[in-house]
């Protein structure tokens, strides 16, 4: 049997997302790959850079560099904005830009909606006939 490696990496085409300047951010690691783990770096700094930008702290931050207290920073940030919100906007804002999500509870029937719109809406406008016979 080979070994097995990673595929070369293309170079970036007209069909990737790419929006505004700087590195490119890696979103799948095989740190077995060469390449990959050469990308680790940057992409730490990526994620560092963006947290500390929402936080409203430094880059450099220790607290942003260990998982388990970056999610502890994340948490108390946003208890701290929404508290500051709650009570009425006194006294200066807190750091941040990360509020506490409180996600919505779906209704049973909303389980439906998914398979009902795929089935009932085209979003090329093609008539049924046309979708089902999977043509333009």
């Amino acid at each position: 049997m080979t070994a097995l490696t990673s595929a070369r990496i293309p170079p970036v085409g007209l069909e990737d997302h790419v929006r505004g300047e700087g590195p490119e951010a890696v979103v799948y690691l095989d740190l077995a790959c060469p390449h990959c783990a050469a990308v680790w770096g940057r992409v730490r700094d990526l994620r560092l850079r963006l947290a500390a930008e929402h936080l409203g702290r430094s880059p450099d931050d220790p607290e942003l560099r260990d998982p388990v207290d970056a999610f502890r920073v994340w948490r108390e940030t946003a208890q701290a904005l929404d508290g500051w919100y709650a009570g009425g906007c006194v006294g200066p804002r807190p750091p941040g830009r990360v509020r506490v999500h409180h996600p919505e509870t779906v209704p049973r029937w909303a389980l439906h909606a998914g398979p009902a719109y795929r089935f009932l809406v085209d979003p090329d406008g093609r008539p049924r006939r046309l979708r089902r016979a999977g043509t333009f």
